[in-house]
């Protein structure tokens, strides 16, 4: 199912490291050494959307581009 999809890279350790939206985990750059991307299970693009209406540019740019990192401070919002 082609669906945009939510992951968060995550050291061995459980810190956060990035925030993305991606059409499929393939489409996502390489995680950082020693880390790894998790995807966010469950994930409503339209529940968050509604909840924060800025999320409609990051998610255009995910579906236009395959994915999107969120900035350094969207992480820290969505914690």
């Amino acid at each position: 199912m082609n669906r945009l999809r939510k992951y968060i890279e995550l050291m061995p350790d459980g810190q956060e490291l990035r925030l993305a939206y991606a059409m499929s985990e393939t489409a996502l750059p390489d995680a950082r050494p020693r880390s790894r991307w998790q995807e966010i299970i469950p994930f409503s693009a339209a529940d968050e959307v509604m909840a924060e209406p800025g999320l409609k540019s990051v998610f255009k740019a995910a579906i236009e581009r395959g994915f999107t990192i969120v900035p350094e401070s969207g992480l820290k919002a969505k914690k």
